[in-house]
């Protein structure tokens, strides 16, 4: 699979400090997203901290958010190893984030530990995960604008890796007196549009379990821009359902738009819009198609 073309970490670091020379440059990494970094910085002497509160349990550590003091005041701190190692497996991933900040390490961990605790409508505790750069994306347009000032306040820079894998910059104003007040309130629609912004994402990781050959075919920005196209016309076409999406998107991703010209579609589409209710059908269905098309 041809990924993302390579962040430079290191590059990226360094014109951060440059154009911040009285700020820190930070990394908030999301390890659950990342296999491998929480080893990879045990070899590393550079200042870090994990976000999760209060816990030494090495299986906690080792999916926590983690933020990591990368430059201070202008001066890079860690060595160009971890930055080529971050440039190697870390650019096709959305578990980066840099942000710069006047703050010192300990004030920051506990601003974003804050913004960690969200309380969703029906009054329920959750994690808001905005240290995947995912759902950062999906915040700055479902926020409104007094929302994102008092959530981005911490510093005066956020900057993450956008679809295309080309890093976008969140210019925002500093508050040193933190705005945010913890937990983060999502409204019904907040919540709804959070989920419809994901639905890609999970149609994504399904596709690359049930035929990742296929998937490797595209660099990861392709998989994406290719599903979302898929999946708007899947929901044109009347089907509603992340399974269904799945399906609709693996089915033309096999097979091209030729399987529309097969008269079994109508049935395939039948059985995707009523709720795929009846798998043993659909796969007989499908398969059917599959043979028409050889």
């Amino acid at each position: 699979m041809n990924n993302m073309s390579s962040i430079d970490f290191y590059k990226a670091i360094q014109i951060a400090a440059v154009d911040s020379p009285e700020q820190n440059v930070y990394l908030l990494l999301d390890q659950a997203g990342l296999p491998g970094v929480y080893q990879e910085l045990q070899k590393h002497s550079v200042p870090r901290i994990a976000l999760f509160e209060d816990t030494t349990e090495k299986s906690a550590l080792a999916i926590a958010p983690v933020l990591i003091l990368a430059a201070e005041h202008g001066m890079l701190i860690a060595k160009k190893r971890l930055y080529h190692w971050l440039s190697k497996y870390a650019s096709d991933t959305f578990s980066t984030i840099f942000i710069i900040s006047p703050l010192p390490i300990e004030a920051m961990k506990i601003r974003l530990s804050l913004r960690l605790e969200a309380e969703l409508s029906e009054k329920m505790s959750a994690i808001f995960r905005y240290y995947d750069s995912r759902i950062l994306m999906a915040l700055t347009s479902i926020f409104d604008e007094v929302e994102r000032a008092a959530f981005f306040g911490l510093g005066s820079a956020w900057i993450y890796p956008d679809r295309s894998g080309q890093l976008e910059t969140i210019r925002t104003v500093f508050n040193l007196d933190d705005k945010f007040v913890a937990p983060l309130k999502l409204h019904a629609n907040q919540e709804f549009a959070f989920l419809e912004a994901s639905e890609v994402d999970q149609v994504l990781d399904l596709l690359r379990t049930v035929i990742p050959r296929k998937m490797r075919e595209f660099s990861v920005p392709e998989q994406f821009f290719l599903v979302k196209d898929l999946v708007s016309k899947a929901k044109f076409e009347g089907v509603e359902s992340i399974l269904g999406y799945s399906i609709f998107c693996s089915i033309f991703l096999r097979g091209g738009s030729n399987v529309l010209d097969s008269p079994l579609w109508i049935d395939v589409m039948k059985e995707l819009k009523s709720g795929a209710g009846d798998m043993t059908r659909l796969d007989d269905l499908i398969e059917d198609l599959f043979l028409e098309l050889v």
